[in-house]
């Protein structure tokens, strides 16, 4: 039996439409790699934020929460 190694992430954005249940497009994204580096990497490019604390992360295009936007 082979030993199968990877990385994964379930980004579901924070912002206050989405949290709400308003329809915001994307809302969610499911992301997995061979490291760490290529998921930030795939983070990066597709426009998600994610905060310097790693507790909330926000979809291209939505608001931070308490915040103007991005």
């Amino acid at each position: 039996m082979g030993v199968v190694e990877g990385y994964s992430a379930d980004l579901y954005c924070d912002c206050d439409s989405c949290q709400s249940g308003e329809e915001c497009i994307p809302k969610s994204v499911d992301l997995s790699g061979d490291s760490k580096a290529s998921i930030d990497r795939q983070i990066k490019l597709l426009g998600w934020t994610i905060t310097k604390d790693r507790m909330n992360c926000y979809a291209p295009g939505h608001k931070p929460k308490g915040g103007s936007g991005g």
